[in-house]
């Protein structure tokens, strides 16, 4: 194992020298873009570090930071894996609530905000005492000293909350470099090493999607990001012509974007650019999409995607591979990584389609543990050093690891289990159907139940409901049958693109 785990602070110096004169961070939109060398990144990463000197932010200590995406975002994140400093990142968005639990878990010296913060956020913040660090994140790094300075320690760690799908989040422990050596493993996995990738990083670096996916791999890849604000609906209107403008030839994906995107390339019927020749590769991950969606989005561009399985708490579990997808199964998400380990164990007393059990994974790349308000961490695992997912899944006949859904997905009404990843699945593949969400309600006679909350493709006529009820009919046991089907404009969703149970179950 302690071969698989790297020093992120000397590879990151080393790198930066490598590379000085080579691209490592394109930001802006606009005529205005500004490109960043890796000197220049290290530079600034240096000027961070020494700001902490200067305020007193010591090795192991935390800052909080409630920022946006940007550039400035990812220098003080890698600064505070190069300094030894616990980095704790929090939407802009964040509630008074929210911003108030997490300045109790993590405790930290020091707050780095943006004026886009809620004024009662600010408020607190004060009233809490707690050292603000205004920034303007314009790429410019006025607020850095003009000293320079760089630490000979550890890496810090990343406290992340989970996403809080189904409850209230926890405070996860990650290790800087356990997690920059899970991103070198798989970028190594796809033979990405040393290939210079260009990556969009329009997810939210408040969460790993953000920092990890599209802030430290493209890093192990040796290649570039193009930095820009968390995606929205607009980004749709321009995707590709940015893709092209950029050359950016690696994409990361979540489901809702490609759906999106699929559904834009049915209106406009031909593609905006020439895809085939920029983009060599799509990764796809984060929350789960039917098979059909995946097959369309590849006929429809040219380019397979190759989906991940992988949790906040342990990283990639699994990955696709080219050669391969042409097998896939619904669910399939696959091979498992060669440095990882599975086990399973029947759930309760359930019966499950397809012999899914719950997926125990053992991985040199898992959490520290989950951080509680006593300051204590600690981590489930077994005694041979598994730890339980929480997903539903087994190995098809291919060796791939097909997900079947979350443990907490599964009901039992009247006595009979119920998988709703699997009724979302069959609702998806129904015409006229563009997202779905199995929804668990208590029911007064069978104890559980579910709704079916759906999306229309389009503006739906005024019998849709009744055909997808129909349809649904025709094709589940009469026990799986959902106790209504509700049209919904949209799901409520986390950043990282996961459906949010907790508040559709409320409406």
């Amino acid at each position: 194992m302690s071969q698989l785990i790297h020093s992120f602070s000397k590879d990151f110096f080393e790198l930066t020298a490598r590379r000085r004169t080579e691209t490592a961070i394109i930001t802006g939109q606009d005529v205005d873009a500004v490109e960043m060398s890796y000197a220049e990144l290290a530079t600034a990463v240096r000027r961070c570090c020494a700001l902490f000197d200067q305020k007193g932010i010591l090795p192991g200590s935390a800052i909080m930071a409630i920022m946006p995406n940007a550039v400035d975002t990812l220098v003080m994140f890698y600064a505070a894996l190069a300094s030894g400093v616990q980095y704790a990142p929090i939407a802009c968005t964040a509630t008074t609530e929210e911003v108030g639990r997490w300045l109790n878990l993590v405790r930290p010296s020091a707050c780095f905000v943006t004026n886009l913060i809620q004024s009662d956020v600010a408020k607190l913040l004060a009233s809490r005492g707690v050292m603000c660090i205004d920034i303007n994140t314009n790429s410019r790094f006025e607020w850095l000293p003009s000293d320079e300075a760089q630490r000979d320690v550890a890496a810090g760690k990343i406290l992340l909350g989970t996403s809080g799908t189904t409850g209230v989040p926890k405070a996860m422990v990650i290790d800087g470099d356990v997690l920059w050596s899970s991103g070198r493993a798989f970028v190594d996995f796809h033979s990405l090493s040393n290939s210079g990738a260009r990556f969009w990083n329009y997810l939210p670096v408040s969460y790993l999607g953000g920092l990890f996916n599209l802030g430290l791999i493209p890093l192990a890849t040796e290649g570039s990001i193009v930095m820009d604000e968390t995606f929205s609906g607009k980004t749709y209107l321009t995707y590709w012509q940015n893709v092209e403008r950029y050359g950016i030839d690696t994409l990361w994906l979540v489901p809702t974007i490609v759906r999106g995107l699929v559904s834009l390339g049915r209106v406009a019927k031909r593609r905006a650019v020439d895809v085939d020749r920029i983009v060599k590769r799509c990764f796809l991950g984060t929350a789960p999409i039917d098979l059909a969606t995946k097959r369309e989005f590849e006929i429809m561009f040219g380019r397979p995607l190759l989906e991940n399985f992988a949790l906040s708490e342990t990283t990639f579990l699994t990955s696709e591979i080219a050669s391969t997808i042409a097998n896939r199964s619904e669910g399939s998400t696959g091979e498992l990584l060669p440095y990882v380990s599975l086990s399973f164990r029947q759930v309760a007393d359930a019966e499950m389609e397809n012999a899914a059990q719950e997926i125990l994974v053992k991985t040199p790349f898992l959490l520290d543990g989950y951080l509680d308000e006593s300051g204590a961490v600690s981590r489930e695992t077994d005694v041979e050093g598994f730890f339980p997912t929480g997903d539903l899944g087994y190995l098809n006949a291919s060796g791939a690891l097909v997900v079947a859904g979350r443990i907490r997905d599964i009901i039992k009404k009247g006595g009979y289990f119920i998988a709703l990843r699997e009724i979302e699945i069959l609702a998806e593949s129904l015409r006229g159907v563009r997202e779905a969400a199995a929804v668990p309600v208590c029911h007064d006679f069978y104890g559980e139940s579910y709704v079916l909350c759906i999306i229309p493709e389009g503006v739906a006529d005024a019998d849709f409901r009744t055909r997808v009820g129909r349809d649904l009919r025709g094709r589940l046991a009469q026990y799986r049958w959902p106790e209504e089907v509700r049209l919904v404009e949209e799901l409520p969703k986390t950043a990282s693109g996961k459906v949010c149970k907790t508040v559709l179950a409320l409406k």
